[in-house]
């Protein structure tokens, strides 16, 4: 049984949605120095005096461009939890792209499978006749590195070229305290038809129960400036990705949905978008609609506003929303960029007519070896009469010879 808009909004209004942005802000690694190494961190607070960090650090250099190294350390927060490692890993490759390895704690996403947050290695390999074989082992990650209790997990797939697209074949299987857990097998795909139409699809099969755990199929009709699509996507609850924002969170349930999607080229800088379809939930059929608008303030679209209707309908499900979006580049120093959502429930249920999210941030690129930025996020919702968070980034390189 899905859950309720009323339980699933709250989730919107964390700390995600706000590392999700700001995350984006930072500054490309140039690879043609001898060592460089760059350190990003993270500082968030909001309004009852909790804290929290992270820190995202990188290295490379040109003496060994076959490998280089990442990590992401979450350094805990003020209600009492602790720091853990999120990600730290190190990359080797062929620079010839037939091979590449991962060693370490990382995230793997294999073609329509479910993404996996795992201690392993994760393995590509280009063979001959268009063929790609990939190959994951390792085990599930545990909350601040608790104990294994007999749980692993293992997959791969493989691909390859075929009618001018491509269709590949991927398995998992994962055990919790040496109990089957979860398998699946998907089968993904994509062909041009010609020039203008495009087809995809993907289904991923629950094994263990026997039913689909995500089916998605689109046909996509593209000139210069017109692009039309036909979807149908179906997901469980196992297969939702983390919500970034409070529409992301109200829209995205356990649901089969289908329609069809338009945006239209209507001036150099203004795209006009429309979806229109249906979803269907424990087996209520409800209408799925949206309208935006985006016009680019110069050339290169670095500045730009937006805005987006939306009515999703359902019972207990039931809402309609406006979304506001806007992005200016003052300089080539500084940038500043803003989001806000407003969603009102068909059913309150007594907890608020109108749900507000919003999220300010603003960067700052110096052609020296720093960099910052901060974002403020602000919200209310059925549990919080208002939320106030507030994240800052500051980046530094080091090169060395």
């Amino acid at each position: 049984m899905a859950s309720s808009i009323s339980d699933n909004a709250p989730r919107a209004l964390g700390t995600l949605g706000t590392l999700v942005v700001i995350a984006g802000l930072g500054t490309p690694v140039a690879s043609a120095d001898p060592l460089r190494l760059r350190a990003d961190a993270y500082a968030f607070g909001n309004g009852s005096g909790g804290a929290a960090g992270l820190l995202s650090l990188q290295g490379r250099d040109k003496f060994t461009p076959w490998l280089d190294a990442e990590a992401q350390i979450w350094l805990g927060a003020g209600d009492g939890s602790y720091g853990d490692v999120l990600i730290i890993a190190a990359n080797a490759r062929d620079l010839k792209g037939r091979a590449s390895i991962r060693v370490g704690r990382q995230i793997v996403v294999a073609g329509a499978l479910r993404p996996m947050h795992l201690d392993g290695l994760d393995a590509h390999v280009r063979a001959p006749a268009g063929i790609d074989v990939e190959a994951f082992a390792g085990f599930p990650v545990i909350a601040q590195s608790g104990p294994r209790q007999f749980d692993w997990l293992v997959g791969g797939r493989v691909s390859r070229r075929i009618w001018g697209g491509r269709i590949g074949v991927g398995a998992m299987e994962s055990r919790d305290h040496g109990a089957l857990d979860t398998r699946e097998i998907g089968v993904d795909g994509s062909w041009p038809v010609n020039k203008r139409i495009d087809v995809t699809g993907a289904v991923v099969l629950d094994t263990i129960r026997f039913g689909l755990a995500e089916t998605r199929a689109s046909a996509m009709w593209s000139t210069r400036k017109l692009r039309l699509e036909l979807f149908g996507v179906q997901r469980t609850a196992a297969h939702l990705l983390p919500a970034t924002s409070l529409f992301s969170v109200l829209g995205d349930v356990p649901a089969f949905r289908t329609g069809g999607a338009a945006r239209w080229r209507a001036a150099p800088r203004l795209d006009v978008t429309a979806t229109a379809g249906a979803r269907i939930i424990d087996g209520e059929v409800a209408e799925d609609l949206s309208a935006g608008t985006r016009l680019r303030l110069n050339d290169s679209g670095t500045s730009a506003v937006g805005l987006e209707l939306t009515r999703e309908g359902g019972a207990g499900y039931a809402w309609t929303g406006a979304r506001a979006t806007g992005r200016y580049t003052f300089c080539p120093a500084w940038m500043a960029s803003a989001e806000f959502e407003l969603a009102r429930p068909d059913d309150d249920r007594g907890r608020g007519k109108l749900w507000p999210w919003g999220l300010a941030a603003v960067t700052w690129r110096s052609e020296s070896k720093w960099d910052a930025a901060m974002a403020v996020e602000a919200s209310a919702s059925p549990e919080l009469r208002y939320r106030v968070d507030v994240l800052a980034r500051l980046s530094r390189r080091w090169e060395a010879l």
